[in-house]
Parts: C-alpha cells; sequence; structure tokens
C-alpha cells in the first residue's frame, strides 16, 4: 500500500506540475541546431524540413525521409511500421535515443488523435518511446493517451507518468522545464493566497478596526468617516505602487491585532513564504539561463543527434575553461561514434579524448579513451584476417592499452557496467576466456537486462571473437556518456544573483517592489504579526460580541471563555429574569435573523470564489485548503503557470490535463459549496 501510495502521489505531482501547453514567456532549451528538427509553433510543417547533415547519419537520413513522408500524407500506421528500422540504425550509430524523431512522432500522434484516429496515436506514442526510451516527454505523453484511450483505467496512467517522473533528471532541458513550471506554479500559488487571505481578513475585522480608529481619534469622527479613512490607509500601499502583494501584508499588518489563533498561524506561514518570493524568481531566472546554450546541446549531443552547429559550439567551449572537460568528452564521444560508422571525413577522436581526461580522469573519459583504442585494433582487422603477423601484434598492442584504461575506470568505479562489459569482449579476443567470464557475469549481476538488450547475440558469442565483425563497430561496446549531474551543472556563466520578484502582470502583483523589499517586508510583516498578540493586552482592542456579533470595546465588554459580551448583552442577561418572556424571546429572534443575515455573505461569496467565504466566516484552513484545490486545479489545468516547454513535447496542449484537473475544481468547488451551506456560524 505505501508503494501505491508513493505511485500516486508522484502521479499528481507530475501532473500538477509538469511540462503543459506552450508559453510564450520562456523555452527551456539551447541553441536550436539548423538542421535537427525541433518542435516549434508549426508542429510537423518544421519537423518535415530535411536534417541529419553529418556524413554518418546517411543511413538515418534515408530512412527517416520515408517516414517523414508517411508522417505528410497521415500514413500513420506506415510510419509505426518503419519503427524496427530506425531502431537497428540508432544501434550501429551507438545512440541511446533519438529525440528529433520521437518528437516528431509525437506531434503526429497528437494530430491523428484529433482527427479521431485514436489506435494510431497510439502506435506513434508507443514509437516515440521504443526510439527514446529515455526521453520523459514520450512518457508523458504515453499517460496522455492512456487517459484518453480509458480515464479510468490509472493503471497505465500512473506507469507512464512514473516513467517520466523518474526520467526527468536525465533529461536538462525537460527537467528544467519541469523545475520552472513548478517554481512558478508556487509562486502564483503563494501570491494569490496572500491576496486573498489579506483582503478576507481585513473584510471580516473591517468593523472592530473602524471602531478602535474612532476611539483612537477620541469620537471626533464618525463611522462613517472613520470607514473611508481606513479604507484610505488600506488602498495606499496599492495606489503607492506596491502591488496587491505589498496591499495584502499591509492588510494583515492591520489586521494583526484582531486575528484569532489559527489565523495568525496561518497569516505568518504565508508572510514568510511569500518573503522567500526573491528567492523562488532568481530560481527561476536560473532555469531560464542553465540549458540556454550549455547543458541541453551537451545533453543532446552526448545521448542522441549533434548537429553540425552543435558541434561548433561544443569546438568554441572546449577551447575554455569552463566547459573544458565536458566539451572535450562530448566531441571525443561524437567523433568517436562518427568512425564508428566508417564516415569518410570523421575527424580523429582521440585529442578530444586526452584532452578531456587530462582535466578530469573520470570513468567515463578512461572508458572513452579504451573504446578509441579499440576502434583502432578493429580498423586492423582486415590484415589480421589475412593472418598479418605484423598487424596482429598491433591488434593485441591496442587492445591490451584498451584494457589498461577500463581496468583503471574499474578500480575508480567498480560497478562501472560499460568497463566491466567491455573489457569482458576485450579479454575474450585475447583468449582469456576465464577472465572474460568473470567480468561478464559482474557485468549481467550489475544489469543483466541492459547487458542482454545492449547485444541480443551474446548467447551465440558474436561480436565477442577476434575480428568477428568489424563493420558495426558501435555495437561492440558499451559507451558512457556524461552523467545527468555533470550536465544539469554545466553553465558558461556563473550561477544568476537573486532577482526581483517576477509574477504575470507584475505591475499589479508586484507593483514596482524589488526583491530586498519583498524579503524585508516579508518578514518584517510576520515578526508583526506573531508580535501583536501579545501586545493586543496593553493597546486594548475591540473584539466580536460571541451572542450578538456586534462591536465590544475593551471598557465595555466581559471577556469569557471562548471569547467575549458587549455591554448590551451582559444587560440583557441581568435583566433576563425581569422582562417578560415574549421580549426575550422576541430578542432571541433578532439574534438569529442577524447571525443569519452574517453568514450569507460567506455563503454567496463562496459560489463565485470557494474557500474564501470560509475565510471570511472564520475557517482558515479550511479555506485556504478550498482555494488551493479549486483555483491551483484551474491554473494547472488551463497551463496558466506555465513559463518554460520541454523542447520534444508537442506545444498544442491536450484535454486530458484540462478534463482531469477541471473535474477536480468542479468536485472542490462543489464540497466547499455543501460546507459553507452546512458548516458551523463563525465565532
Amino acid at each position: 500500500m505505501a508503494g501505491a501510495g508513493r505511485a500516486v502521489f508522484v502521479a499528481i505531482v507530475a501532473l500538477w506540475l509538469g511540462g503543459a501547453p506552450a508559453s510564450n514567456v520562456a523555452r527551456a532549451q539551447g541553441p536550436a541546431p539548423s538542421d535537427l528538427a525541433q518542435p516549434g509553433a508549426d508542429g510537423l510543417a518544421e519537423l518535415r524540413r530535411p536534417i541529419l547533415s553529418p556524413p554518418e547519419y546517411s543511413t538515418l537520413r534515408a530512412a527517416w525521409s520515408e517516414v517523414q513522408s508517411d508522417l505528410g500524407r497521415k500514413a500513420w500506421a506506415e510510419a509505426a511500421g518503419r519503427l524496427q528500422h530506425l531502431v537497428a540504425i540508432r544501434g550501429d550509430l551507438g545512440l541511446r535515443d533519438l529525440y528529433p524523431m520521437s518528437a516528431a512522432l509525437l506531434y503526429a500522434a497528437r494530430e491523428a488523435s484529433a482527427e479521431g484516429a485514436t489506435d494510431a496515436a497510439g502506435a506513434l506514442v508507443a514509437a516515440a518511446v521504443t526510439l527514446s526510451p529515455h526521453l520523459p516527454a514520450a512518457r508523458f505523453e504515453e499517460a496522455v493517451q492512456a487517459f484518453q484511450d480509458a480515464p479510468l483505467g490509472l493503471g497505465a496512467q500512473l506507469r507512464a507518468l512514473r516513467g517520466g517522473f523518474e526520467r526527468l533528471p536525465e533529461d536538462p532541458a525537460a527537467a528544467t522545464a519541469f523545475a520552472g513550471n513548478a517554481l512558478s506554479a508556487l509562486a502564483l500559488t503563494l501570491t494569490g493566497l496572500l491576496i486573498a487571505f489579506g483582503l478576507a481578513m481585513a473584510l471580516r475585522y473591517a468593523s472592530l478596526a473602524v471602531g478602535d480608529l474612532r476611539r483612537a481619534l477620541f469620537g471626533t469622527v464618525d463611522r462613517l468617516q472613520a470607514t473611508v479613512l481606513l479604507t484610505s490607509v488600506l488602498a495606499a500601499p496599492f495606489l503607492a505602487g506596491f502591488g496587491l502583494l505589498g496591499a495584502a501584508a499591509v492588510w494583515l499588518v492591520v489586521a494583526a491585532a484582531y486575528l484569532k489563533v489559527t489565523e495568525r498561524v496561518v497569516a505568518a506561514l504565508l508572510l514568510l513564504a511569500v518573503a522567500a518570493l526573491p528567492w523562488l524568481t532568481g530560481r527561476l531566472v536560473a532555469s531560464a539561463e542553465l540549458p540556454g546554450v550549455a547543458a541541453t546541446v551537451l545533453h543532446r549531443c552526448n545521448h542522441s543527434l549533434c548537429a553540425p552547429e552543435d558541434r561548433r559550439h561544443l569546438a568554441t567551449w572546449a577551447a575554455g575553461d569552463r566547459l573544458g572537460y565536458e566539451a572535450s568528452f562530448t566531441l571525443a564521444l561524437v567523433e568517436k561514434r562518427a568512425r564508428g560508422m566508417h564516415a569518410s571525413d570523421a575527424a580523429d577522436p582521440r585529442p578530444h579524448a586526452v584532452r578531456a581526461a587530462t582535466l578530469q580522469r573520470s570513468p567515463q573519459a578512461l572508458l572513452l579513451l579504451g573504446n578509441i583504442e579499440y576502434l583502432d585494433a578493429l580498423s586492423l582487422c582486415e590484415a589480421v584476417k589475412g593472418d598479418d603477423a605484423q598487424a596482429t601484434e598491433a591488434y593485441d598492442k591496442h587492445l591490451r592499452a584498451a584494457l589498461a584504461l577500463w581496468d583503471e575506470a574499474l578500480e575508480a568505479a567498480p560497478r562501472f557496467l560499460p568497463a566491466l562489459y567491455n573489457a569482458a569482449i576485450a579479454r575474450r579476443q585475447l583468449g582469456a576466456e576465464g577472465e572474460a567470464d568473470k567480468l561478464l557475469s559482474a557485468a549481467m549481476q550489475a544489469d543483466a537486462p541492459h547487458v542482454n538488450h545492449w547485444n541480443k547475440e551474446i548467447a551465440q558469442d558474436a561480436n565477442l571473437s577476434r575480428c568477428r565483425s568489424a563493420r558495426l563497430a558501435n555495437r561492440h561496446l558499451m559507451d558512457a556518456p556524461l552523467p545527468a549531474a555533470t550536465l544539469r551543472t554545466a553553465r558558461l556563466t556563473p550561477q544568476p544573483a537573486e532577482a526581483a520578484v517576477i509574477l504575470p502582470v507584475g505591475g499589479v502583483l508586484a507593483g514596482n517592489l524589488d526583491g530586498q523589499a519583498v524579503l524585508a517586508g516579508g518578514l518584517a510583516a510576520a515578526l508583526w504579526v506573531a508580535l501583536a498578540w501579545l501586545l493586543r493586552g496593553s493597546v486594548g482592542v475591540s473584539v466580536a460580541c460571541q451572542a450578538c456579533g456586534a462591536t465590544a470595546g475593551p471598557r465595555q465588554r466581559v471577556d469569557v471563555r471562548g471569547g467575549a459580551l458587549c455591554e448590551a448583552c451582559i444587560k440583557a442577561d441581568i435583566q433576563r429574569g425581569l422582562v417578560d418572556a415574549k421580549e426575550q424571546w422576541f430578542r432571541e429572534q433578532r439574534l438569529r435573523v442577524q447571525a443569519s443575515r452574517r453568514a450569507r455573505l460567506p455563503r454567496l461569496v463562496t459560489w463565485v470564489l470557494p474557500g474564501f467565504g470560509h475565510l471570511l466566516k472564520g475557517a482558515p484552513l479550511r479555506g485556504v485548503a478550498y482555494l488551493v484545490l479549486v483555483f491551483g486545479s484551474l491554473m494547472v489545468g488551463l497551463g496558466l503557470h506555465t513559463i518554460f516547454h520541454d523542447p520534444h513535447a508537442p506545444l498544442a496542449g491536450g484535454g486530458a490535463r484540462l478534463t482531469l484537473f477541471g473535474g477536480l475544481a468542479v468536485i472542490a468547488w462543489l464540497v466547499a459549496l455543501i460546507d459553507a451551506h452546512t458548516g458551523k456560524e463563525a465565532a
């Protein structure tokens, strides 16, 4: 049950904060290479451009053009049917994923679904998942398709969502979009809650504040004048350019002395949370800048296709200091793959690999150097097959050099799977069967499915004997791309400084407040709300009579357990035995009518603003919960929190999330209405 609970939680979090419809604010991706298909506003039209100009991609280019033709004429089944050929070519290239192809298939799936071809859409999404098994966008789209096929089939939806969520750390662009949208949703939620809560508290205690204001001015103003004066004070922060955010903080400061304990705690927590908005928006800026030109390009070239423009970026960065290791390693990996495809103009990957290993002697860099030595050995295979003794000696020398590098990588990381597998292959080719079997057994123990998937013919010893097949060089050995943690921290510039508060319609919400003002103001307001409870006794503020709801001044009331009684109610209680029953009955009826009228406004408000009515009648926890559930669900369902976009996900928003979260909003709205009409009256 605990595992199921965690799965549901992960799914809800992923749906709540994950990639959403497109936004014009920012996109979490690096410079789009000119010859790689990248999703854009034109959808499939843009994805049908000529792609894959590097020579080593010629076979893939030919196969993909056929799929593009099928997509262009909406022959969805034929396009999905060419999947296995693309998977085979991906293996020949030594790639884990084919991001551009999967992105195109996801776009095509949305188009097919819009035309009612749900089976074809599902097949296209499944093809995208197979082509790029590590792509979060494909898994999330799989969940969307599962929801459209069977809205109540939660099992398939949760599995797909969990798969996408687990792959987010492996994709800097998707993880950045996810984190940026999560921070955006949090910032909007906190801002909206503070404004709603501050307004509710100002309205709830306005009558008491007006009475105390008249008393502070020694009765020189009447109630109307005091109301106008208080309204001016409450509106002044917004008119002064502090926005609704600053005004809400002032509203809570004014109402602080009147708040009940629960309201005080909620107010202090909201103010402290809003004080953290500069930090949150600073992280948003970091999310926008992090993958802009570095992390996304590095990730793309490590795991998928690498365009000429990407390679030019890498060459520039490799010559510098900040990304010297990451760019040199990636260039060497790309060139090693090209050489493994026997591309005619493939550059020598060794200089870049040596520089990467010099800058950081990591297991990945050592493995790559060993793989390059192995390619040098394979280049001698034709002579080895011709019984050339000199070539055979050179072949063995390269294999032993590769083994030395892989063994060094295993000393640093004993369970490093690619080094275990590659060392087993090389030792078998050198005739050391016993050592090879031990290493292969260790590799199988570390990750048997991956080993079997990498080389499906391992049982027949294909690719493991000397020069068995030099043609498919990228299928011989496992590569190890840069770890996701290394890619996420790849920056061309230092961590950006904290930013000002960045919110939609910022002139209305934040006004001209900067980050320091929000931080200082939020902390000061939270401190005042906490201290006002201690000072209220010495200052002497009015409270609402628990019997009739009228204002009970500090000198005209009697404090009783749970509240206070005003002067009129005290006199009525004293005279209870002196007045006739009819007069007493009329008074009690009048009090009931007044209480009913006081409860009418919160109930009516709940029809328009679920949760706000609960705040007005003194139920802060339920009010905040309903506000978050209803308006949070609507915000996520409509994608109002989205400021970043996963570059591989379809830009057009689907109806699955809107349906799900719209349904949650409606249910929460109905519950709030029922609760408002059946709950106990406010104290």
